[in-house]
C-alpha cells in the first residue's frame, strides 16, 4: 500500500521545496510520471506558489473547485502535477505549467492561454492492425498502423486525435529531462543511434543520449517555458 506522505529529507533533488519546514509533506499518488518528475497539487500550491500557508487552506480552495488541472477541476491535495501539466486558477485566469528549471529542478512557470501540451512517446505497440501509443504521462492513442510516430518522438493531442507531431530529428528543439545537463534547452543538430548532438541555447554544442531529450517543437519551443 502506497503511503500518504514523504519525510521532506526523502524527497527527490528536483523537489526545490525546503527540507527543513518540516519533517513529512504529501505523496503525489500514483500515476504515470516518476516521482522525480511530479509534485501533489498541495505542494505547488503551499510550497511553490504560496496561494495558501497551510494543508486546510489548501483544501478549502480545492474543495471550492478553484484550482484545475489540465483542463479538469481537482479537489484532491495529492493529485499528482507532472512535467508539462498545467495548473489554471479560473478566478483569476492565472495559468501555470511544471516545467524544469537551468539547475535540473522542477519549476512552476507562468503558461499562456491557448497552449497545447507536448507529451513525449515512451513506447508504442501493434495489435489487431492498429498501433497503441503510451506518452510520458500515462495517455494513450490510438492510431492507424503506419502512422509515423517512433519513441522519443513528441506530439500535441487534439481530444483524441493526433493534432501536431515533432520527431526528434535535425531542427528539433529540445529540453533535457535528465542526466548532467538536465534543464538545458537547445536544438539538435545530428541524430546518431543511442545519442544526439545538440547546441544549447549559450551556443555550446553537447551529446546527450536519445533517452534524455523531450521535444518541444520544430526549431522553436511550442510551449512558453524557456
Amino acid at each position: 500500500m502506497t503511503k500518504s506522505h514523504l519525510k521532506r529529507i526523502n524527497t527527490p533533488k528536483t523537489w526545490n521545496i525546503s527540507r527543513k519546514q518540516a519533517v513529512f509533506i504529501a505523496r503525489p499518488r500514483p500515476s504515470g510520471h516518476p516521482l522525480a518528475e511530479v509534485l501533489p497539487l498541495a505542494v505547488i500550491l503551499r510550497d511553490v506558489l504560496n496561494v495558501g500557508a497551510t494543508a486546510r487552506e489548501i483544501r478549502v480552495l480545492l474543495n471550492a473547485g478553484e484550482v484545475m488541472v489540465e483542463g479538469k477541476t481537482r479537489k484532491d491535495p495529492r493529485h499528482p502535477v507532472g512535467l508539462l501539466d498545467e495548473v489554471f486558477f479560473p478566478m483569476t485566469q492565472e495559468r501555470y505549467r511544471v516545467a524544469i528549471d537551468a539547475k535540473g529542478r522542477l519549476a512552476v512557470l507562468k503558461a499562456k492561454a491557448g497552449e497545447h501540451k507536448v507529451r513525449r512517446i515512451k513506447a508504442k505497440h501493434k495489435s489487431k492492425g492498429r498501433m497503441q501509443v503510451t506518452f510520458h504521462d500515462g495517455t494513450l492513442l490510438i492510431a492507424e498502423e503506419g502512422t509515423p510516430l517512433r519513441v522519443g518522438d513528441s506530439a500535441i493531442l487534439d481530444g483524441k486525435a493526433l493534432k501536431e507531431h515533432f520527431p526528434l530529428e535535425c531542427g528539433a528543439y529540445i529540453l533535457l529531462t535528465g542526466g548532467s545537463h538536465r534543464g538545458d534547452q537547445g536544438v539538435v543538430e545530428q541524430v546518431h543511434e543511442g545519442n544526439i548532438v545538440y547546441k544549447s541555447m549559450k551556443g555550446i554544442i553537447r551529446k546527450t543520449p536519445k533517452k534524455n531529450a523531450f521535444v518541444l517543437g520544430k526549431g522553436k519551443s511550442a510551449l512558453a517555458i524557456t
